[in-house]
């Protein structure tokens, strides 16, 4: 099993603080199936081009669609976007709802791309 500890920045109170992973260590976790994994660009961009298995909830929806396709609020969430400013926005407010272990890919679909990894249309 993966040990999040290890991606994850000291906890407060109880919460993990947000914490960005490299486009590799994005991909380790989504090998290993731990994570949940939510594109929060819009449909048009989504269907451009995601990372395999992703779920599109546009980053303006996260709050309210959340709770139904993201019901487990203590597994890892893995946010991304086109270069990492809304997924750190979206992150943030998954956790401010309850959710505990939530991470952003670091720079993006861009970084994930740049670091060589494939896109699913």
């Amino acid at each position: 099993m993966l040990n999040l500890n290890r991606f994850s920045k000291p906890e407060l109170k109880g919460v993990v603080v947000l914490s960005d992973l490299s486009p590799m260590d994005a991909l380790k976790l989504i090998e290993l199936k731990e994570a949940l994994v939510v594109d929060v660009r819009t449909f048009q961009e989504y269907a451009q081009g995601r990372i395999q298995g992703a779920a599109c909830i546009p980053v303006d929806e996260i709050t309210l669609r959340a709770r139904e396709l993201l019901a487990d609020k203590n597994k890892p969430v893995l946010v991304y976007c086109r270069s990492g400013s809304r997924s750190a926005y979206a992150a943030n407010a998954l956790q401010a709802i309850g959710y505990s272990k939530v991470f952003n890919l670091a720079g993006g679909i861009l970084a994930w791309q740049k670091a060589g990894l494939e896109l699913s249309l």
